[in-house]
C-alpha cells in the first residue's frame, strides 16, 4: 500500500501471503490509527488483497503468474427499476447470476462505479476494468461531462484512482467510453494526458479505453 506522490508512504512485509484470485479471493485488512499526543483520535480500516496481474502479448493476462482468460461483460451503474442508487443486495444478486453464467470479469461503464460494487467484486472474486469517463472535451449530449471536462478532469481522475486503487479486483483502468475524439489528433493528446495522470498516482496497472467505430 502506498499513499502516492507527496504523501506518507510505508512498505509492509507480509510473510507467505494468501494471494487474491477469482478462485480464491483472499483479503486482508490494514488498520490505520491517528494519534495526537498519544491519544487515539481516528481509526480507518482498509481492505486490500495481494496479487500480481501482468499482460503479455503471447500469453495474455497472467494473474499470480497463471494465464487467466477474462470472460466478461459491461456493468452499467443503474439497477433497472430500482434506479441509480442501487441497494447492495441487488448488486450482489446481479454479480452472483453473472458468475453462475461463467462470467469472471466486468467493465464498469461509463463512470466510476459504486464503492459497494468494487467491495463485492473483491469478496466474490470478479476481475474489474474500472472506468472513469464517458465524455472528454467533445460532447455526446448538451449537458454531459464535456461541459466541465477541462475544469474538472484532473481532480475527478485523482479522486477516482486514489479511492479505488486498493481494490485487488481492479486490474485495468479505463479512461474513456466511446469518446467522440477517438480518431482525432486531439483525442490522442487527451488520452496521453489522462494515461500519464493515472500512472503518476498508480503506476502498477495498465490503462485502456472503451472504443467503438472500429470499421
Amino acid at each position: 500500500l502506498a499513499a502516492g506522490k507527496g504523501r506518507f508512504e510505508q512498505t509492509l512485509a507480509v510473510a507467505a501471503p494468501a494471494l487474491w484470485s477469482p478462485g480464491s479471493p483472499s483479503l486482508y485488512t490494514l488498520r490505520t490509527e491517528l494519534l495526537s499526543d498519544d491519544k487515539l483520535v481516528d481509526v480507518l480500516d482498509t481492505t486490500f488483497g495481494i496479487r500480481s496481474a501482468v499482460f503479455e502479448a503471447e500469453r495474455g493476462l497472467l494473474l499470480n503468474g497463471q494465464p487467466v482468460k477474462m470472460l466478461g461483460m459491461c456493468e452499467h451503474h443503474d439497477g433497472g427499476c430500482v434506479g441509480a442508487a442501487v441497494p447492495e443486495a441487488v448488486l450482489a444478486r446481479r454479480l452472483r447470476i453473472l458468475q453462475e453464467m461463467g462470467c469472471n470479469a466486468i467493465r464498469t461503464a461509463h463512470n466510476p462505479p459504486s464503492p459497494a460494487l468494487l467491495d463485492l467484486c473483491d469478496r466474490m472474486g470478479l476481475l474489474v476494468i474500472c472506468e472513469g469517463f464517458d465524455e472528454w472535451a467533445v460532447p455526446k449530449k448538451p449537458c454531459g461531462y464535456a461541459t466541465v471536462f477541462e475544469q474538472w478532469w484532473q481532480r475527478d481522475l485523482a479522486d477516482w484512482i486514489r479511492r479505488d486503487r486498493n481494490h485487488p479486483c481492479v486490474i485495468l483502468w479505463s479512461v474513456g467510453n466511446e469518446v467522440r475524439e477517438q480518431f482525432s489528433e486531439s483525442g490522442v493528446a487527451i488520452a496521453r494526458k489522462l494515461i500519464a495522470a493515472v500512472a503518476e498516482i498508480d503506476p502498477t496497472r495498465p490503462v485502456t479505453c472503451g472504443c467503438n467505430w472500429l470499421a
